[in-house]
């Protein structure tokens, strides 16, 4: 603009008009104004006044062409409307937002995924999480591109993403997962870690677990969701999970539990339920000396690894709630351990406590 201003911002300037604050532009060298509808002074006040407004018209007359920000924005809340669970995409998201956050979607290129994915990397980020992040990002504008209506269709389809990492294979050693759970301090997360590693359910279903489930006569443990009790709204995963029969050392920590239950949830910590024991689980494995690559799927793996020799795939994949064994085979049965006569049986015979070694 030729006439100079105090303030301006994308294009726009912060003009000043009988004391009252107006956003200036020319298009096709016509000068435009536009009351901003607070006074000049304080100028702070106004230049935020003229930074929504730019911001409000821009995406206005962009129409097709929205802030990458406000896709993630728009996608999360969809997600939190079908209560899905949010916490892993919002994590992401939030990474995504600080490279991708300001860029309008129809500048998104390959060589900017690409850079997110080598500046991920060198801060030690895992192939999965960038998988993941780029992943989730293309879900997102898809949503948009369609269901959304804030974009083109195909958007989505020119972004950039790493090749499938190799899949998980890491599976503990006796010692090491007798270290992991003598290294848990607290009660709910060795509670939680015995969960996953003497049933080799996910993480959500053992965190989701309720008393009600529990039965202690049978001695059997049901961790399939009640359909029935779904919310019409919930379109959250449906992924399966069996009904486990419980060992003596998974039917002394519950009745432990459970004598100072004070929430019908079994995770809990200082009266309330805890519905992501990651950090927890991740100093105690820290302190185990065991690496990042174990997390708490691993124990799902691990159970399942274990129960190899001493039962069927098809029992392993009703343990693991799978509907189709093939699932069981491929992708979490890697290597041959443990001798008993049942999966629970197998994964606690496996499962040795060493003493704590003193001095």
């Amino acid at each position: 603009m030729a006439k100079q201003y105090a303030f301006e911002y994308n294009g726009f300037a912060l003009a000043k008009l009988n004391g009252n604050a107006y956003a200036a532009w020319t298009v096709d060298g016509v000068r435009k104004r536009a009351a901003l509808g607070v006074p000049y002074s304080p100028i702070e006040g106004a230049k935020n006044a003229l930074r929504a407004f730019v911001d409000s018209f821009q995406r206005t007359q962009t129409g097709n062409n929205p802030i990458t920000g406000d896709v993630f924005e728009r996608y999360l809340s969809k997600l939190e409307a079908e209560r899905k669970n949010t916490m892993h995409p919002r994590s992401r998201i939030r990474r995504l937002t600080k490279f991708f956050g300001g860029v309008r979607v129809n500048s998104l290129t390959v060589e900017m995924c690409q850079g997110y994915a080598k500046a991920s990397k060198a801060e030690g980020y895992s192939d999965w999480s960038i998988w993941g992040d780029l992943n989730i990002m293309r879900s997102a504008l898809k949503w948009a591109g369609t269901q959304g209506k804030m974009c083109e269709f195909a958007v989505h389809q020119g972004l950039w993403n790493i090749k499938v990492p190799e899949g998980r294979t890491r599976v503990l050693t006796a010692d090491e997962a007798s270290a992991l759970v003598e290294s848990c301090r607290m009660p709910h997360v060795r509670l939680f870690t015995l969960l996953c590693l003497l049933t080799g359910q996910r993480h959500a279903a053992v965190c989701g677990l309720r008393w009600e489930q529990v039965n202690f006569e049978t001695k059997e443990i049901d961790f399939r969701l009640k359909k029935h009790e779904r919310d019409v709204m919930d379109k959250s995963s449906t992924k399966g999970r069996g009904v486990m029969q419980m060992g003596p050392t998974l039917l002394a920590a519950l009745s432990a539990a459970k004598s100072m239950a004070s929430t019908p949830y079994v995770i809990e910590y200082n009266g309330s339920h805890v519905a992501n024991c990651r950090q927890g689980f991740n100093v105690a494995r820290d302190r185990a000396g065991l690496g990042l690559d174990v997390t708490p799927h691993v124990l799902r793996h691990t159970a399942a690894t274990w129960a190899r020799n001493s039962a069927d795939i098809e029992t392993i994949a009703k343990m693991l709630g799978h509907a189709d064994p093939r699932t069981t085979r491929g992708t979490y049965v890697h290597t041959t351990a443990g001798q008993s006569a049942g999966a629970t049986e197998a994964v606690e015979g496996v499962l040795k406590f060493r003493p704590r070694k003193t001095g």
